[in-house]
């Protein structure tokens, strides 16, 4: 009987000790104890292997704040839990207690969430004092987001908060994009705390990069940059810069519907975007080393400028390509205070599929730039490449042609086909003041058999000399100053003036005097001046003769000057004829 009363009484006794010392929560998640947000709750850990849970129930998206107070020479460790157990954030209470409060904060979607607390260092017996605070707001970053498939989706021109629970932490976002533009991304600065971001395709591919410097005055604004992308899904990857665990950042992305910005990746030939001709566009050099390609077809031979506007302090270099890489022309933007309007770079190119090329050459990066690639379709401009006697581009008498120096080894080659003996006129304009251009006529061989050079007011020079019937070349080279100034090239055949013989004069009385000329083209133009080099009259073959009247030569005996325009050709020189008296 005894031994019953005394196993009674022990068991009575153990109960007594175990209910004395069990916390308010149990050591288990399934056995956590419910609370209700904005609340304090008071806690106990009695034993180093105790582990204490809470239940929170979040009626909407938002953010939570799970504080402790510090205790003096005492720390906590707190963690908050998905329905799962995954660890979403941690953190351990300061026992300096030099702040009041040690505090994570966890954006979550609603649903139900855990906070477990255990002992750090030297806190089994202290008393703690948890709280919790709720934010609802669709503006929060909603843990888990730590990888591409589990970013927080967002919305555009809205500011979201996050917070970063580790070094290695990584906050992804997504966003869709349902027209081409210009996606932006800005992080709020903070003057104690940096972050980075990213901006990557559906691929994972970085396309944009923004450091979020804490050295940059506050004053600097937000830190922003901007990148031109495609229809379609991009993500923002937000990363642990400077001092930024458990500090929250904010940022927005922001989006521009257009289809006339640059869409990344386009870092080379093969990906290079495809524009308008005569529209501008918009891009943005990412990072130093960052190329940005556009590809444009011309429908048939013509003329084309690329105009890039030109900023104050910053400058880029800008290239027109081939699909090999070749360059026809390049330059780089002015960088003063005051610069020019535009960098404009001219070239005449056949039919076909070219390139731009855009590179950053001084203070560049994350400044927008705009160009836009003019045209103009003609046969008439000089086609490159046309450097050697292979690739000289063949041109018509009697027609004008505009090309342009792109640089001091350049060299342009025209062919031309002399159809008979005789004259040629080769007449070189300048477009601009200042100008001058070395002009080389060769032979079918390539040799040299005349030069002449312009002079360097604006105007034209003339050089008239006799060739026989046949091919020949012009090579147009620099004489100082011309590389990026047009020129106007025109090459024109005289007319073999006629042999007096063709001619015969009838000075009639009381009627209109006969100037009768054999063997005529069709098309020809007879025209007849007096001795004073006045034009009396004008007729034009249709046939293989033509006779031409003038009302009166006069009584007596004296001279005209006759010429013949070939088609295509120019004036011939004068056939002096004598009539008799009427």
């Amino acid at each position: 009987m005894r031994s019953i009363i005394y196993a009674v009484i022990v068991s009575l006794l153990s109960t007594f000790i175990i209910s004395a010392h069990t916390p308010h929560a149990y050591a288990s998640m399934s056995e956590a104890t419910p609370i209700l947000l904005n609340q304090h709750i008071p806690g106990t850990i009695t034993d180093v292997a105790q582990k204490d849970f809470y239940k929170v129930s979040l009626p909407s998206d938002g953010n939570l704040h799970v504080a402790m107070k510090n205790v003096l020479n005492a720390s906590w460790h707190m963690t908050v839990l998905d329905d799962k157990g995954n660890q979403l954030d941690d953190i351990t209470t300061d026992k300096s207690a030099t702040a009041e409060n040690s505090e994570v904060q966890v954006g979550l979607t609603q649903g139900d969430y855990y906070i477990e607390v255990e002992n750090s260092s030297n806190s089994t017996g202290v008393a703690y004092d948890l709280s919790t605070l709720f934010e609802s707001s669709p503006y929060f970053e909603k843990e888990n987001n730590d990888s591409l498939a589990t970013a927080t989706p967002i919305s555009f021109d809205h500011p979201y908060k996050g917070n970063l629970s580790t070094i290695n932490d990584q906050d992804y976002y997504k966003v869709v994009v349902e027209h081409d533009g210009n996606l932006s991304l800005s992080i709020q600065q903070q003057s104690n705390a940096s972050w980075g971001g990213f901006i990557f395709n559906s691929k994972g591919e970085v396309l944009e990069y923004i450091n979020n410097n804490k050295e940059i005055p506050l004053s600097a604004s937000d830190n922003f940059t901007q990148i031109g992308v495609a229809k379609g899904t991009y993500y923002i990857q937000i990363v642990f810069q400077k001092e930024s665990v458990h500090n929250p950042y904010t940022f927005s992305v922001g989006f521009t519907s257009s289809d006339f910005f640059e869409k990344e990746l386009n870092d080379n030939v093969t990906s290079a975007n495809q524009i308008l001709l005569n529209q501008p566009y918009t891009g943005t050099i990412n990072e130093y080393y960052d190329n940005d390609y556009f590809k444009f077809t011309l429908p048939a031979d013509g003329n084309i400028t690329f105009s890039m506007k030109q900023k104050p302090n910053a400058s880029w270099y800008a290239y027109i390509l081939d699909a090999k890489g070749e360059v026809y022309a390049w330059n780089w933007t002015e960088s003063g205070q005051t610069p020019a309007e535009n960098l404009d770079l001219t070239v005449g190119l056949p039919k076909g599929t070219y390139y731009i090329k855009i590179s950053p050459y001084y203070f560049a990066t994350d400044i927008p730039y705009q160009f836009t690639v003019k045209y103009t379709a003609s046969p008439y401009y000089e086609k490159e490449f046309n450097n050697t006697l292979s690739s000289a581009n063949p041109i018509l008498l009697n027609q004008s042609y505009v090309g342009i120096l792109q640089n001091g080894n350049d060299k342009d080659f025209y062919k031309v086909t002399v159809n008979q003996t005789g004259y040629v006129e080769f007449k070189m304009s300048n477009l601009a003041p200042g100008m001058s251009w070395i002009n080389r006529i060769l032979n079918s061989s390539g040799r040299e058999i005349k030069r002449f050079t312009t002079g360097y007011s604006k105007g034209y020079t003339l050089f008239k000399t006799y060739l026989q019937k046949g091919t020949y070349y012009i090579n147009v080279t620099d004489n100082g100053t011309t590389l990026t100034y047009p020129y106007e090239l025109k090459v024109a055949q005289y007319s073999n003036p006629l042999a007096a013989t063709q001619l015969t004069i009838k000075n009639n009385k009381n009627k209109a005097d006969v100037i009768a000329i054999s063997k005529a083209a069709k098309g020809d133009v007879i025209k007849v001046y007096n001795t004073k080099k006045q034009l009396i009259s004008s007729k034009t073959s249709t046939g293989t003769s033509v006779s031409a009247t003038v009302k009166q030569l006069g009584a007596a005996a004296g001279t005209i000057y006759v010429t013949v325009t070939h088609s295509g050709m120019l004036e011939s020189d004068y056939t002096v004829k004598k009539f008799s008296k009427e």
